[in-house]
């Protein structure tokens, strides 16, 4: 995990930060959004490792 930015302004303390997810799990959430992409008719670009993956 680690802190990405971090700001006070007016009295609010604003962070975010990085998880880093294991390869599966980021390639779920893709194939998820290709697929729920296709079903509401939104085009998603196919990612390059898509586009050089033998059939």
């Amino acid at each position: 995990m680690a802190f990405q930015s971090l700001s006070c302004y007016e009295g609010l303390l604003a962070f975010t930060f990085e998880i880093r997810m294991a390869e599966v799990i980021v390639q779920t959430y893709q194939d998820f959004e290709h697929e729920l992409g296709g079903k509401v008719g939104i085009p998603i670009e196919p990612s390059a490792e898509e586009l050089i993956r033998p059939n």
